[in-house]
C-alpha cells in the first residue's frame, strides 16, 4: 500500500478497506453499537493485547467487559 517513494497508494487502500470505508460512511456508521464498529473495536482491542507480550492464554479485563456488554446487548 505504499509505493517507493513512501507514499500511500490510494486505490490499494480503498480496495483493501471498502468493507470499512462503506460501513463508516453508512447512516448509522457512527453508532458504536453497530456490528461493523464491533468487530473492529473487537480486532483492535485483540491486536493491542498481544502486542503488550500476552500470549493468548486469558483475555483482557476490557476485551472480557466487552463481550459481556455485547450478550446484554443482544438480549
Amino acid at each position: 500500500m505504499i509505493n517507493s517513494t513512501m507514499k500511500v497508494v490510494r486505490p490499494e487502500v480503498l480496495e483493501a478497506y471498502q468493507d470499512r470505508l462503506e460501513a463508516m460512511y453508512a447512516e448509522d456508521g457512527h453508532n458504536h453499537r453497530n456490528e461493523a464498529n464491533r468487530r473492529v473495536i473487537r480486532s483492535l482491542l485483540w491486536l493491542e493485547y498481544r502486542s503488550k507480550g500476552n500470549s493468548g492464554q486469558r483475555e483482557s479485563s476490557r476485551t472480557a467487559s466487552l463481550r459481556r456488554q455485547e450478550g446484554r446487548d443482544r438480549a
